[in-house]
């Protein structure tokens, strides 16, 4: 099945939440052939083939996991950003590009009360970093720019090893733990050291939610170390959508009311 994945910012390579809610609604709307206890699929994504499990039971997906494409650390970088001071950050790739980040190292509590803040930071650093270093993908050169950012701090779950914070195109936060994120964040924890192959990871978003993840095997891209990943979340079906091309409609093509990124700005031009 082809999956083309289109947010607020514009299109993603991959998206691991969306993945999540694709199967399930695949599975509970009956838009796929079914099969108890799994259902399993091969979506083909921006980023590549992405294998994935179904859990059913009672023709409800209960659980989706996902073998994410290659992720990799590409860099650790600082930078100097007005108004924050020095940050330091880890650029890695799980499907998107994210600079992840100590969240007390920039002042700021993972809390939903702070969504403000967080994401007026998280768009500065963003920005500082994409005037600053280029980021592109070794293999495939459509993927480049720094588009998410991604904070951490220690958990509040007592089943969660981290408590992330992403902040997604053009500015907004995820409420997911974020599938691409996890597997951006299993690649850095590798590459230092901080996990082995099939140990368990939970990442525990801002609102509590949580993802499963582990490494699964290692490979390389374009001679940089890269793990696969398996992300393991669940989504709820909550309604359905259609859309209507009216000829009189003097707005029919759609708008857009945000700015776009930053390291799109020369192609807009």
């Amino acid at each position: 099945i082809g999956v083309i994945y289109i947010e607020t910012g514009g299109y993603l390579p991959m998206c691991g939440h969306d993945t999540i809610g694709v199967c399930t609604a695949l599975i509970e709307s009956g838009l796929i052939p079914v099969v108890e206890p799994i259902t399993s699929l091969k979506l083909d994504t921006p980023a590549g083939l992405v294998e994935v499990d179904i859990f059913v039971q009672d023709g409800k997906a209960k659980e989706v996991s996902f073998c994410n494409i290659p992720a990799f650390l590409l860099k650790h970088i600082t930078v100097q950003v007005e108004g924050i001071g020095t940050v330091e950050a880890d650029i890695a790739y799980g499907g998107n590009f994210y600079a992840i980040i100590d969240a007390k190292s920039v002042g700021l509590e993972l809390v939903p009360e702070n969504a403000s803040t967080i994401i007026d930071k998280a768009i500065h650093i963003r920005n500082i970093i994409n005037e600053e270093f280029e980021i592109i993908h070794p293999q495939y050169s459509f993927i480049r720019g720094l588009t998410h950012i991604e904070f951490y701090t220690e958990p509040t779950h007592e089943s969660a090893h981290v408590k992330n914070t992403v902040v997604v195109p053009p500015g907004g936060i995820d409420r997911s733990p974020c599938g691409t994120g996890t597997s951006a964040k299993l690649a850095v924890l590798y590459a230092n050291q901080k996990i082995e192959v099939d140990e368990e990871f939970i990442h525990e978003s801002i609102v509590g939610s949580l993802f499963k993840g582990c490494v699964i095997n290692t490979t390389s891209v374009e001679n940089i170390e890269a793990v696969v990943t398996k992300i393991t979340g669940s989504a709820w079906l909550m309604g359905m959508h259609r859309f209507f091309y009216n000829e009189k409609d003097p707005l029919k093509e759609g708008f857009l009311l945000i700015p776009p990124m930053e390291h799109e700005t020369e192609d807009v031009k």
